[in-house]
């Protein structure tokens, strides 16, 4: 069977609960909470700086004209706020040592050169 290449919140606690010896119930108490706050703060406007890894900060995105493939019907898509992410020093380099074949999931393709 081939191995998804989608890692859940599920495997992460589990991870953590295996290699510190915490019990999977408090791991997720704790994660869960993460999150929570995490989500808290940029619904408040607040920008969250994990130094090293990245920053996480709300967006405005603005509102735009659309069309429906199917109907050709053009429809107003609203203003709307964003989570956007920024990968910090250490994780931008560590990105980097990544061999791309890895990650190829056929949606990105090398561009053919002329």
């Amino acid at each position: 069977m081939a191995r998804s290449k989608t890692t859940t919140k599920t495997d992460i606690i589990r991870k953590i609960s295996v290699k510190t010896g915490i019990p999977h119930d408090q791991i997720k108490s704790v994660v869960e909470q993460f999150f929570t706050e995490v989500c808290g703060e940029l619904v408040v406007g607040r920008r969250l700086e994990f130094r090293e890894f990245g920053v996480f900060k709300p967006t405005m995105r603005r509102g735009r004209s659309a069309r429906n493939p199917k109907t050709g019907e053009t429809f107003a898509v609203p203003d709307a706020v964003i989570a956007r992410f920024v990968p910090g020093r250490l994780l931008k380099e560590r990105l980097l040592a990544v061999d791309p074949s890895v990650i190829n999931d056929g949606k990105h393709r090398k561009k053919a050169v002329s």
